[in-house]
């Protein structure tokens, strides 16, 4: 909900688009959430990634990076079939 609050205030996503996300996610089952790994090679995006500020980061020992549109063609997805 996060990303579309900040993609809608952003003029990425509509308003429409904001309500149905907001919707998909009111009405997901935990089962729907799964563990992704995005691979993607530094070189690819040194120019675009941005470092996450200390106060922002979900562990002040973190290190954290946001990278605010990424290609699909910078990176591939690792996703685990645990159930």
């Amino acid at each position: 909900m996060k990303g579309a609050k900040e993609n809608k205030k952003a003029g990425i996503i509509t308003t429409r688009e904001a309500k149905e996300i907001a919707e998909i996610v009111a009405k997901a089952e935990t089962l729907e959430f799964r563990p992704l790994l995005y691979v993607i090679p530094f070189h690819f995006v040194a120019d675009i990634v941005h470092v996450v500020p200390v106060k922002k980061r979900a562990h002040p020992f973190s290190v954290e990076f946001v990278i605010k549109q990424l290609p699909r063609k910078y990176f591939d997805i690792i996703e685990w079939k645990w159930r």
